[in-house]
C-alpha cells in the first residue's frame, strides 16, 4: 500500500487492496480488507484428520467435517462505492 502512495494512488480511492490472512499488518491503521478464517478450527480439524490417519480411520468412514466459513472483514483500504474496481489479492504469511 506504501508503495501505491508513493506513486500517487489514493488507497481505496484509485486502487482497493484486499488480502487473504488477517494478518497483524491489515490489522494496522486504516486497515486492508480482508478474507479471514478460523485459525482454531482449522488446526482442531488437522489434528482429528491426524489421529484419524494413525488409527488407520479410511476416508470414507472420517468423521472429521472439511467445511470451513471464511470472513470478509472490510476495512479502510476498500469501500463500497458504486464504481468498477478491479481487485488484486495480495496474501502473505
Amino acid at each position: 500500500m506504501e508503495e501505491l502512495e508513493r506513486q500517487g494512488k489514493k488507497i481505496p480511492e484509485d486502487v482497493a487492496v484486499t488480502g487473504y490472512d488477517n494478518s497483524l499488518y491489515a490489522r494496522q491503521g486504516r486497515g486492508i480488507t480482508t478474507i479471514t478464517h478460523p485459525q482454531e478450527k482449522l488446526g482442531e480439524m488437522a489434528a482429528k484428520l491426524l489421529l484419524e490417519k494413525l488409527g488407520g480411520v479410511p476416508d470414507e468412514e472420517s468423521t472429521v467435517k472439511r467445511l470451513i466459513r471464511p470472513e470478509l472483514i472490510i476495512r479502510g483500504s476498500s469501500v463500497k462505492t458504486g464504481r468498477d474496481y478491479k481487485f488484486w489479492f495480495c496474501t502473505g504469511s
